[in-house]
C-alpha cells in the first residue's frame, strides 16, 4: 500500500508594522507578487484594529483570521520586533499569509493548522518575498482536558453571535478547541482574534485583557470574564 501523502497549499504573504531597523512608520515591511492592493489594505486596517498594547498586558501574539470580499482568507500573526522605528518598546508586526478560497476548502477552514507557516524573524532585507509552499500537517488528535466553556462558545457562535473573553494570555488552546468542535459550514466566514486590546475589529470569537468598555447589555455578545467565579457570563 502507498503511504499516505498530506496535502500541499501555496499561499501569498506580506509583512507589515514598525521595526527598529528603518524609519517608515508602520508600512508593509514586504509582500509576494501575487498579493492584491485590497488585501494588502485589509490586512493594515484589520493590524490596526486590534488597538495599541494595554499597560501590563501580554505582547502581541496570538492568531487572527478575517475573511476578504473576494472570497480569499487573510491569516495574520502578531508579533513583537522589540522597538519601533524611533526607539520606543512594545512595537507591533505582523505575518500575514492569504489564502485562496480552494486553498482554504482544502485545510477544511482551520486556521490552527496553518501556524507553521508564520515567521516572526526579519529583517533589513525584506522587500519582495515569493510565494511559499506548506505541507499541511495532520489535523491534531482532540484534547482530553477540553475547556468548559467550549460548547457555550460554540453554540453561541452557531447563533450568530459574537464572542469576547476575559484572559491573560492569548486564547489560542481555547479558540482551536472551539474551531475543532464548529461544524465546517460555521467556520467559513468567521473571523477570529485570539489576541486584541480593543475590540474594534467586532471579530465573532476574541480574546481580551479587559472587558472595561464593553457594552454587556448586547444580546448579539457573549461576555465570558476572566474569572467565572466572581461573575457569570453575560448572555
Amino acid at each position: 500500500m502507498w503511504p499516505f501523502t498530506q496535502p500541499t497549499i501555496t499561499f501569498e504573504h506580506a509583512v507589515y508594522g514598525s521595526f527598529p531597523f528603518w524609519h517608515r512608520g508602520y508600512d508593509v515591511l514586504g509582500s509576494s507578487p501575487g498579493c492584491r492592493a485590497q488585501w494588502l489594505s485589509v490586512m493594515k486596517d484589520t493590524c490596526q484594529r486590534l488597538g495599541e498594547r494595554l499597560r501590563d498586558a501580554a505582547p502581541p501574539e496570538g492568531l487572527v483570521t478575517r475573511w476578504l470580499d473576494d472570497g480569499h482568507w487573510l491569516l495574520l500573526r502578531p508579533f513583537s520586533p522589540g522597538s519601533d522605528d524611533v526607539g520606543r518598546p512594545d512595537a507591533a508586526a505582523f505575518h500575514a499569509i492569504f489564502l485562496s478560497p480552494e486553498s482554504a476548502q482544502r485545510v477544511r477552514f482551520d486556521p490552527f493548522r496553518l501556524t507553521s507557516a508564520f515567521r516572526v524573524e526579519w529583517g533589513p532585507e525584506t522587500s519582495e518575498l515569493q510565494p511559499c509552499t506548506l505541507t499541511l500537517p495532520r489535523p491534531a488528535a482532540s484534547d482530553r482536558s477540553r475547556d468548559d466553556r467550549v460548547d457555550l462558545i460554540v453554540e453561541a457562535i452557531g447563533r450568530g453571535r459574537r464572542v469576547l473573553v476575559e484572559s491573560d494570555a492569548p486564547i489560542d488552546r481555547l479558540a482551536s478547541q472551539v474551531w475543532s468542535k464548529l461544524p465546517k459550514r460555521l467556520r467559513h466566514r468567521r473571523s477570529l482574534a485570539t489576541w486584541a486590546y480593543t475590540d474594534c475589529g467586532r471579530f465573532d470569537l476574541l480574546g481580551l485583557p479587559r472587558l472595561t468598555g464593553i457594552d454587556v447589555s448586547d444580546r448579539q455578545l457573549l461576555v465570558l470574564p476572566a474569572n467565572p467565579d466572581a461573575s457569570t457570563p453575560h448572555c
